[in-house]
């Protein structure tokens, strides 16, 4: 979320609040934190009608790389409890990841913040699919890797739920009031739903 505020008021000059970034982050095919960003900077309503080949567009995804790369990034943590990711993965659960940041930002991630705990095999991220959720190839991709009989989905987006439903996977929403097969109120809660 940061990084969107500060791509939007770098390019902008607008002050952007987190009720602004949700309102966007509702609506379908808001995936990604580039189109977020360039939906709030140039007013735009629909992010389907984004032309990611404008300048525009990569002037401001190159904004956002420099500033999320730059700084950011080294901030983050994780929501999910270590622990509790090893302990399913020695239970026998194959853990993946759907995402639509770039591969080597999301291994970055994932080597600083959950070291050894996913195999690299089972992330499937921005360029592994040609389309993005709500689309369901991001998350079907991922169950082929993963060889999963019958995987369930954990979200906190719109488009998390529409591409999960799609792919005919349970979704587990971590986000009240998005529609989901389960809600938890966070993702270490997640046994409440395998058990």
């Amino acid at each position: 979320r940061e990084a969107i505020k500060q791509t939007v008021k770098s390019i902008k000059g607008i002050e952007v609040s987190n009720t602004d970034i949700e309102k966007i982050k509702q609506k379908p095919n808001s995936n990604n934190d580039w189109d977020v960003s360039y939906a709030i900077a140039y007013e735009i309503d629909d992010p389907t009608s984004i032309d990611r080949s404008s300048k525009s567009y990569i002037e401001l995804k190159e904004k956002f790389q420099r500033i999320y790369l730059g700084t950011l990034r080294a901030l983050e943590t994780s929501l999910a409890d270590i622990t509790l990711l090893r302990q399913l993965a020695m239970e026998g659960y194959k853990l993946g990841i759907v995402t639509s940041l770039p591969r080597a930002e999301a291994l970055y991630a994932l080597n600083r913040l959950l070291p050894a705990i996913f195999d690299p095999t089972f992330i499937v991220a921005f360029e592994d699919c040609s389309k993005e959720k709500p689309n369901p190839d991001p998350l079907l991709l991922a169950k082929q890797k993963m060889r999963c009989m019958r995987p369930i989905y954990v979200g906190d987006t719109i488009n998390d739920a529409l591409a999960a439903r799609s792919a005919g996977m349970k979704f587990v929403s971590v986000v009240q009031g998005l529609d989901g097969d389960f809600f938890i109120k966070n993702v270490n809660q997640i046994y409440k739903v395998l058990t």
